[in-house]
């Protein structure tokens, strides 16, 4: 038996599915949280792939204001996703 322990188990996609649709119900309403111009700057960042060059010049604010908008951002996003942390690590690790 002590052979079964690296085989790689089934991973049950259901139980992955209901995971992933709860971390992203977590992560969507922590955004909802955010002030507008923090979603706005987090989703055209994270979420679309835009630069802090880009996103300074789509919104006509410095970078630094980039910059301050998406560090605020992520520090709020990680307080409120603590316990979603170890599902997304799960999740991570077995969609790459």
């Amino acid at each position: 038996m002590y052979y079964k322990t690296f085989i790689p188990q089934k991973a049950n996609t259901t139980d992955m599915a209901v995971q992933y649709g709860a971390l992203l119900e977590a992560i969507e309403e922590g955004m909802s949280r955010l002030p507008e111009k923090s979603q706005t700057v987090f989703r055209l960042n994270r979420l679309e792939g835009h630069s802090v060059e880009e996103i300074a010049r789509l919104l006509n604010l410095s970078e630094k204001a980039i910059q301050y908008h998406l560090t605020q951002s992520v520090k709020k996003l990680r307080v409120h996703l603590k316990n979603y942390i170890l599902s997304a690590a799960v999740l991570l690790h077995l969609f790459p």
